[in-house]
Order: C-alpha cells, then structure tokens, then sequence
C-alpha cells in the first residue's frame, strides 16, 4: 500500500471513530438527560406525598376535633336530641377511622379497634360492665390519641419546608 493510500484509510479509520465518537456521545447524553428527568420526578413525587400527608393530618386533626365535641354533646343530650347526636357521633367516628387509615398511622384494621376500644368505653366504668355510659372516659380516650396524631402530624409537616404545623389538642 503507498503512502496516499494509507493516509486516506487513516483518515476513514479516523472519520469513523470520531462519528461512533458523536453518535456515542448523543447516546450518552440522552441517557444523562433521562435519569436527571427520573431523579426530577423522584423529587417532585417525594413533595406531593409530603403535601399529601400534611392536607391528611390537618383533615384528620379536624374531625378528632369535631368528634371529641360531638362527644361531649351526645354525653349532655337527652331524648331524641340525643338520637341525633348518636347519630351524629357515630358519622363522625366512622370519619375518624377512614382519615386515620387515609394518613397510615395505622392501619385500617388497627383504626377500628380502636374506635371499638373507644366505643366500648363509652358505654361502660372500667371493672363494671353494666354501669352507665361515661362519655367522659371517651372523650379523653379520644384527646389522648388526637394528641399522638398531633404529634406524628407535626413531625412530618416539620420536615416538609414553610408547612404549618397542626396545632395540639385541647
């Protein structure tokens, strides 16, 4: 082969390598392009569940505050008033245990004991199960668990920046 020849194989050989050079540097570009995008919508997914629990803990904090006070209604009513604050009460229970199953504290499972523990102690004095209804013990059953749901609430909300945190029950 003569010196011309060569150069001009050189300079194919050359040409090829800077082309699969270009071709492999796109590829290697979009690849980077797309995991920057993946790692993007990772973040950005982290955020909306973040969102997600703050928006549940405030729902859930709300209808803890709503049940204690229809809690402390039925205790005081009488009568078909009292029907309807049963009626009332036990909507606001069932709210309950769908919000706390919702934010995950717990499970759905574990939600509905406890409204049942909740219930049950409504409806009897410890150690004497034919005494009347003690609301009282209820609803402080309720303000204690509203109180660790405020809690948890705060330690998530304070993890996501500029969110308000839920204020601790009464």
């Amino acid at each position: 082969m003569d010196p011309g020849d060569a150069a001009v194989v050189a300079g194919a050989i050359a040409g090829a390598v800077a082309l699969l050079g270009t071709i492999g540097g796109a590829f290697t570009g979009r690849w980077a392009s797309r995991e920057q995008a993946r790692e993007q919508g990772r973040i950005q997914h982290r955020q909306w569940l973040r969102d997600h629990q703050r928006i549940a803990y405030a729902d859930l904090h709300a209808i803890a505050v709503d049940t204690v006070e229809l809690a402390g209604t039925f205790a005081q009513a009488s009568g078909p008033a009292a029907a309807d604050a049963g009626k009332n009460l036990t909507a606001s229970l069932y709210k309950l245990v769908r919000a706390g199953a919702t934010v995950g504290i717990v499970g759905p499972d574990k939600m509905k004991r406890l409204a049942a523990g909740l219930v049950g102690n409504a409806y009897k004095t410890p150690g004497s199960p034919d005494a009347e209804p003690t609301w009282e013990l209820w609803a402080a059953a309720l303000n204690v668990k509203l109180t660790e749901f405020s809690t948890e609430a705060n330690k998530i909300i304070s993890e996501t920046p500029g969110s308000e945190t839920v204020p601790a029950a009464d």
